[in-house]
Formats: C-alpha cells, structure tokens, sequence
C-alpha cells in the first residue's frame, strides 16, 4: 500500500482479495473477512493503510469495499463495519479521487461509485465518525476494472446499452468492426 509498503494488497479477476504483511509473512484473505463479519459474501475492496503513531506501531487499514467500508487493525486482528450516514448505511465505496493526496492523518475519505451519486464522506479515525462533505465523486480509481470479471463488464456495458435505448454490446462490436474494416486500408497478404 502506499500509505505504508509493509502491506500488500493481491487481489486475482473475479477471486479472492488478500492483505499480506510483508514483516510476518501473515495474510488475511477476503473469505476470512466474511466469516469473521458474517457477510453474504466475500468483499472485494480498495486498501488504504493509515499512519501509524509510531515506527513500530501496525497501521490500520481502511477497506473501501462493494459492502462498505471497513477499518481493519492487523496487529490485533480487529475487523469492523463503519456505517455511513443515510438509508444506506454499507454502500458500495470506493477511495475518493482528488488530483492531489491528503496528507491529514485524522481522516479518511471515500465515496459512493459514480453511478450511486458519487457522494464523498469524511470518517474520523479517532473516534469513527462520519459526515457526509459537499463534494461528488465523479471518477473510478485507478484499476478498478483490473480485478472485475471480463463476463461482468461485458454485461454491465451491455444493461447501460440497453438502457439508454442503443443497441446491444454485440451490435455495438459488429458495427465498430465493419466501420474499421471499411476505413482501413487493405492489408497486403502474409506470405
């Protein structure tokens, strides 16, 4: 992570993600996380590890998951939900997108997925609260589609397709190949 190299975060397309502390060799794996907060499933999640007060001191990890957001500490091995203000309180979240890094170590930011409203809010790390802040997400991070199924995607594009009353991703793909084929220039045959 970023924030603090002694964690890693693996994560394998449509599998499992992990957490691996480079300085003991421990990993907490996604299935681990379910069980230990009875999730229907298991989460997939963008880490954020934060500060640690001291050199020696673990940090604490920030999970920005599809079953909202979670405060990890390895060296104790504390795992909980921190709920969000609103009807919703364990939203889909993701780390807010800003052309600069916050360097504040009290707070932590995250938001809705751009298409749930890209609401941003702000969690307090000392006391765990949380408020919503006068700002919309409009962007995916980095590598957000990197750990998606390529089935799901498919499907995604081809519901917002359909949606908006266009054609299907089939006839999208048909149509950009004929369109190509028809401004290439003709390619000389391989021997």
């Amino acid at each position: 992570l970023k924030q603090n190299p002694r964690v890693v975060h693996a994560a394998l397309r449509g599998g499992p993600h992990m957490l691996i502390d480079t300085a003991t060799g421990r990993a907490w794996t996604s299935l681990w996380m379910q069980d230990q907060l009875g999730l229907a499933a298991p989460p997939e999640f963008f880490a954020q590890a934060l500060w640690p007060n001291a050199s020696d001191d673990w940090p604490v990890i920030m999970l920005m998951s599809d079953q909202g957001l979670l405060r990890f500490e390895p060296g104790t091995q504390q795992l909980s939900r921190i709920a969000l203000p609103g009807d919703e309180p364990f939203p889909a979240l993701i780390p807010e997108s800003t052309p600069y890094e916050r360097r504040d170590p009290r707070y932590v930011y995250c938001a809705r997925l751009p298409e749930a409203g890209g609401q941003v809010f702000r969690v307090t790390l000392a006391d765990k609260n949380v408020v919503q802040v006068d700002m919309i997400n409009e962007a995916l991070p980095q590598r957000y589609h990197d750990v998606r199924l390529r089935a799901d995607i498919r499907a995604t594009l081809n519901r917002r397709l359909t949606d908006a009353a266009l054609p299907d991703l089939e006839a999208f793909i048909t149509d950009a190949a004929a369109t190509v084929a028809d401004w290439a220039p003709p390619q000389p045959e391989q021997p």
